[in-house]
C-alpha cells in the first residue's frame, strides 16, 4: 500500500513531464518499429531517369560524388576537367544537386538509394514535427499526436512510390506541405502572444522556404503565397476581436515577416558563399552569360494546353517548335542546341513562350475553358489515384495500378508511353477495389466537411463580449484556424496541378494530411464516448482502431503492396514487363501458345525488362525460348540493373526456330532484372521470346550455361 502511495505521488509530481515525454517516445518507438525511416529498394524507380540536362542518370550520380574528391559543391565534369553546374543546369532548380553534393562533401556516397533515403527521411522528420506541434499546440492534447502520426504512417506505407520512389527533385515536394503546415502553426501561436521566442523559428522557417524554392521554384512560390494570404486572414481575424491593437499588431507582424525574410535571404547568401568558395578554390572563371534564376513556368503552362488532344501531343517539343516557328531568329541562335537545354534556360525563349501562351488564351478562350474543365475533373481523380499507387513509382506521371484497364493511347505520357505511364485519367483506370472506393468517397466527404467547417462555422455573436487581451477568441478556434492555412495551401498547389500535369506530389500529400487532420479534429471535438458501461475519449478509440488497421494494412491493400509477378508464358498478356524503345505485344505461333513480340519503336535496339525479387547469395536458373523475327539477332541479360549483363549474358542469338537458353546466376541484390533485347538498329523490326522462367536452386549448385 505504501508502494502504491509513493507511485501515485510520483506520477502526480511528474504528470506534466510525462504528458510531454510519453507521446514523443511512443511516436519514436512506432517510427522505428514500423521501419518508417527505412526504404524498400525494390520501390525505387531507376529505369526512367535522366538528369535535368538530358544526360544519362549515371552521369548525374557521378557528378553528385565529385565534391568529396575536389572539396567544393556546385561542380560538374571530372576532377581533371571541372565545370560549374551552371554550364549544364543553369541556376534553375538545382537544389537537389546542392543537397546531394553537400552530403557527398562529407563522404556520403550518393546513389539512387541514398537520394531516396534522404527524401523519405525528410518526410519522416516533417511528419513527426507536424504531429507533435498539432497535438500539443493546436488540440492541447499531446496524445492526439500519436493518432495523427499513425495515420500519416499508414498513408506513407500505402504509397511508398509517391514518397521516395523517384530519386529526383519531383519528390522533394512530398515533405513541403508538412513544412508549410508547421509554419502556419507558428503564425497562429505567435498571434496569441507576440512572444519573441518565435522569432528564431521564423528565421528558420524563412531558411526552409528558401531551400524549398531552391529545389523547385513553384513549390516555394506556393508556400510564400499561402503564408502571405494566411497571415492576412489571421491578422484580420485577430483585429476583429482586438480592434484597439491595430498598430501593435501591424508592428509585430512586420517583425515576424522580417524574421522570415532574414532566414530566406540568409539561405541565398549561403549559396553565394558556396559558389564563391568553389570559384576561388578551383580558379573557375565567372559566368558571363545571363541565366535564369527561377523556373520558366510559361513553358510548362503552354505545352500543358495540348494534353487532351487526339493524338496526344503533350511534350516539351511543342513549346520549342512553336517558338522556332514564330521566331526564326531564336531558332538560328540555338541551332546547335540539339537537346534544347540552352534554349529552355534562355531569357529569349521564356519571353517568347510567355507571349505565345497569353496569345493562345486570348485567341482561344473556349478551348482554354474546356481545358480547365477537363483538367479539374482529371485532378479530382488524380488525388485519390496517386494516393493508392502502393509500391509503384513513376516519373512525373502516373503508374498503371489497374492491370485490367486498357489505357488509351492519347492518355499515355508521350515520352514514356512504352512504360505505360499515364498522363490523363479516366474513371476506368481507377482501381476496382472496394477499399479504394471507400477511401475515395470518405476522403472527399472529409474534405467537403473541412471546407464547410472552415468557412461557415466561425461566426462572432453580437452578444459576445469584446476580447481585449492577446489570448483572444483564437484559443477555442485553433483547430479551425490551422485548417484555414491547410486549405489555402491546398488551393494554391491544386491550381498549379490543374494547369501543369507534371506537378502534383505536394497536392497529394496535402490532400491526405487534410483528411488525416480532419479525422483527428472530429475525434478531439467528439469528447467522451460511452461504450456499454465504459467511457473513453473518442481520440483513444480512434487510436485503437487505427493501430489495429495498421497491423492488417498489408492484407487490406494487397493489390498494390504485393510483389509484381512476371508473366513468362504470355498466354493472356504481358503483365510484369516494361518496354524501352520498343512496343510489346502478344503474338501467335509461340513455342507453346502465344509469345512475346518485341518491335523496335526507334532506329536503335529496344528491349523488354522485368524485375523479380531475389535473395542475395542464392542461386537461380533462368530459362528462355528465343526465335528471331525480322530482326537478325536478340540477347538475354540478367543483371543488378536494367539492360545490364553482370549476372548472366546469353551472347548474340540468331536462331530462326525456337531455341531454349538456360543459365545459372547468383543474386547480388534484392531485385534482379531480366532484359530481353531486340538487337537491331532499324525501327519496326521484331524478335520473339517465350517460356521465361526463373527458379531458385535448392542445392545452390553452379552449372554451365547451356543451349538446348
Amino acid at each position: 500500500m505504501k508502494y502504491k502511495t509513493n507511485l501515485s505521488l510520483f506520477l502526480e509530481k511528474h504528470r506534466k513531464t510525462a504528458y510531454y515525454i510519453v507521446p514523443f517516445l511512443v511516436i519514436l518507438i512506432l517510427s522505428f518499429a514500423s521501419n518508417f525511416f527505412s526504404i524498400d529498394q525494390k520501390v525505387i524507380n531507376s529505369g526512367q531517369l535522366l538528369d535535368m540536362a538530358g544526360r544519362p542518370y549515371e552521369t548525374f550520380l557521378y557528378e553528385m560524388n565529385l565534391p568529396h574528391s575536389v572539396g567544393a559543391v556546385f561542380v560538374a565534369g571530372t576532377p581533371d576537367n571541372l565545370e560549374k553546374t551552371e554550364k549544364y543546369y543553369k541556376k534553375v532548380n538545382i537544389g537537389d544537386i546542392f543537397t546531394s553534393q553537400l552530403r557527398s562533401l562529407f563522404g556520403k556516397k550518393i546513389a539512387v538509394f541514398s537520394i531516396s533515403a534522404y527524401i523519405n527521411f525528410m518526410f519522416g522528420i516533417s511528419a513527426i514535427f507536424f504531429s507533435l506541434l498539432t497535438g500539443y499546440l493546436i488540440f492541447k492534447n499531446g496524445y492526439i499526436s500519436i493518432v495523427i502520426f499513425l495515420l500519416i504512417m499508414i498513408f506513407r506505407n500505402f504509397c511508398q512510390g509517391l514518397i521516395y520512389g523517384l530519386p529526383l527533385r519531383h519528390l522533394y515536394a512530398v515533405f513541403n506541405p508538412l513544412m508549410a503546415f508547421s509554419i502556419f502553426i507558428l503564425i497562429i501561436m505567435y498571434l496569441k502572444s507576440f512572444s519573441k521566442k518565435y522569432l528564431l523559428p521564423f528565421i528558420l522557417s524563412g531558411f526552409i522556404i528558401a531551400y524549398i524554392s531552391f529545389c523547385r521554384t513553384s513549390e516555394g512560390q506556393i508556400i510564400i503565397a499561402s503564408l502571405l494570404l494566411f497571415t492576412a486572414l489571421m491578422v484580420t481575424e485577430y483585429l476583429r476581436n482586438n480592434k484597439r491593437d491595430f498598430k501593435k499588431t501591424l508592428f509585430n507582424i512586420s517583425i515576424m515577416l522580417a524574421a522570415v525574410y532574414i532566414g530566406y535571404t540568409g539561405f541565398y547568401k549561403m549559396i553565394e558563399a558556396f559558389e564563391y568558395h568553389r570559384d576561388k578554390k578551383l580558379n573557375l572563371p565567372p559566368v558571363e552569360e545571363k541565366v535564369l534564376s527561377e523556373q520558366p513556368a510559361f513553358h510548362s503552362l503552354y505545352v500543358s494546353l495540348f494534353r487532351y488532344e487526339i493524338p496526344n501531343r503533350y511534350g516539351d517539343k511543342i513549346g520549342y517548335d512553336a517558338v522556332y516557328d514564330k521566331y526564326p531568329e531564336i531558332k538560328k541562335k540555338f541551332s546547335d542546341d540539339i537537346n534544347y537545354v540552352e534554349l529552355a534556360n534562355s531569357i529569349e525563349y521564356n519571353t517568347a513562350i510567355r507571349e505565345l501562351y497569353i496569345n493562345y488564351i486570348l485567341n482561344n478562350p473556349g478551348s482554354f475553358l474546356t481545358y480547365l474543365s477537363k483538367s479539374t475533373y482529371d485532378y479530382l481523380l488524380f488525388l485519390p489515384y496517386y494516393s493508392w499507387t502502393g509500391n509503384k513509382s513513376a516519373h512525373a506521371y502516373l503508374p498503371k495500378i489497374n492491370d485490367a484497364a486498357k489505357i488509351e493511347p492519347q492518355d499515355l505520357a508521350l515520352f514514356f508511353a512504352n512504360f505505360n505511364l499515364i498522363l490523363n485519367l479516366k474513371l476506368k483506370y481507377l482501381p476496382m477495389s472496394r477499399t479504394f472506393w471507400v477511401y475515395f468517397i470518405s476522403a472527399y466527404v472529409l474534405l467537403f466537411n473541412a471546407v464547410c467547417i472552415s468557412f461557415f462555422r466561425i461566426k462572432k455573436s453580437d452578444k459576445e463580449p469584446e476580447v481585449t487581451d492577446n489570448i483572444l477568441a483564437i484559443d477555442k478556434n485553433l483547430p479551425i484556424y490551422l485548417l484555414w492555412g491547410m486549405l489555402i495551401y491546398f488551393f494554391f498547389t491544386s491550381v498549379v496541378r490543374i494547369l501543369i500535369p507534371v506537378h502534383g506530389q505536394s497536392s497529394v500529400v496535402a490532400f491526405n494530411i487534410i483528411i488525416i487532420y480532419s479525422l483527428a479534429r472530429i475525434a478531439a471535438s467528439a469528447g467522451d464516448i460511452k461504450i456499454g458501461k465504459k467511457i473513453a475519449p473518442a481520440w483513444l478509440i480512434l487510436l485503437i482502431v487505427i493501430f489495429l488497421f495498421s497491423l492488417m494494412a498489408k492484407n487490406i491493400y494487397s493489390p498494390q503492396m504485393r510483389e509484381r509477378k512476371m508473366d513468362g508464358n504470355f498466354e493472356v498478356g504481358i503483365s510484369g514487363w516494361r518496354a524501352h524503345q520498343s512496343i510489346l505485344s502478344n503474338a501467335d505461333d509461340g513455342q507453346s501458345g502465344k509469345c512475346l513480340q518485341i518491335t523496335t519503336s526507334e532506329n536503335a535496339s529496344g528491349y523488354a525488362y522485368s524485375e523479380i525479387p531475389t535473395e542475395i547469395g542464392e542461386m537461380y536458373r533462368i530459362t528462355v525460348y528465343f526465335k528471331k523475327g525480322s530482326s537478325p539477332n536478340g540477347q538475354i541479360k540478367i543483371g543488378t540493373s536494367i539492360d545490364k549483363p553482370d549476372l548472366y549474358y546469353s551472347g548474340v542469338l540468331s536462331d530462326s526456330e525456337w531455341a531454349q537458353y538456360s543459365g545459372i546466376f547468383e543474386a547480388a541484390t534484392p531485385v534482379t532484372y531480366v532484359t530481353l533485347v531486340n538487337l537491331t538498329s532499324v525501327k519496326g523490326q521484331t524478335s520473339f521470346f517465350d517460356g521465361v522462367t526463373v527458379d531458385r536452386l535448392e542445392n545452390n549448385s553452379k552449372q554451365d550455361n547451356i543451349k538446348r
